[in-house]
């Protein structure tokens, strides 16, 4: 997974501007694993973590089309949890055949984040290198 530097930051200040709620979003980019634009969605709390609010959701993918590009990856946040797929994450990753990406947060400090493929029921973990797009140049794997 390749993600731009600024859509990266914007993913993870909307992590924070969540909290203490989870946070739900969408990476976009021209196809393949490359992300140039972050969309956060509005979310809804259940008694399971959050949803994202559909009619968003589907805003989202409309706007993404009109301009040329897809969502490639999925974004929540784990408010004081871990940076792995919760079973209900694995069944919903199950149905979008994108990368899934997990924000683990202890307070409001990000302490990890891990991308998951999600295909076919195997879940395997996916390398993110964040890139300035300019030059291309990676920052290294997060």
């Amino acid at each position: 997974m390749h993600i731009e530097f600024e859509v990266y930051e914007e993913m993870l200040s909307s992590v924070l501007r969540a909290l203490p709620s989870e946070a739900v979003g969408f990476l976009a980019g021209p196809g393949g694993s490359s992300a140039t634009r972050c969309r956060p969605l509005i979310a809804h709390s259940g008694p399971h973590g959050a949803i994202a609010d559909i009619r968003d959701q589907y805003e989202a993918e409309k706007s993404f089309a009109e301009m040329g590009l897809r969502s490639v990856a999925i974004f929540h946040s784990h408010p004081e949890g871990c940076s792995h797929l919760s079973e209900l994450d694995r069944h919903y990753g199950s149905i979008r055949d994108e990368t899934q990406i997990v924000i683990a947060l202890q307070g409001a400090r990000i302490v990890a984040v891990e991308a998951y493929s999600n295909s076919c029921g195997r879940v395997a973990s996916v390398p993110i290198s964040v890139f300035w797009p300019e030059d291309g140049v990676a920052s290294g794997r997060y």
